[in-house]
């Protein structure tokens, strides 16, 4: 299913390049922009266990030392803290606008 999912992500990362070059980039520009997505995409995969891992334990943590356990306290938490992190980056690109060329 994984796989799945990353062959059609980068698929539809390739069909939203532009078409227009940039004629001071080897690649077209190309490269830089898929550059741009790939990095993006490693740090919301590093940074999002980094913080919802010790979230997920301080919010949820039952106290059982045995049998780790998370109550539905801490998950209600962290997918709250993932749709503000959502709205935050929606409302982030509002100021991404294309190039006037």
């Amino acid at each position: 299913a994984n796989g799945s999912y990353l062959t059609m992500e980068t698929s539809l990362a390739i069909d939203t390049l532009p078409d227009d070059n940039y004629e001071d980039a080897p690649s077209g520009g190309h490269a830089q922009l898929l550059g741009v997505w790939g990095v993006a995409a490693f740090l919301g995969s590093a940074l999002g266990p980094m913080i919802g891992g010790p979230v997920l334990y301080f919010f949820g943590s039952t106290g059982a030392e045995e049998n780790q356990d998370y109550t539905i306290r801490g998950y209600s938490i962290v997918l709250s803290l993932s749709t503000a992190y959502f709205l935050l980056s929606a409302i982030s690109l509002r100021w991404v606008r294309k190039p006037d060329v």
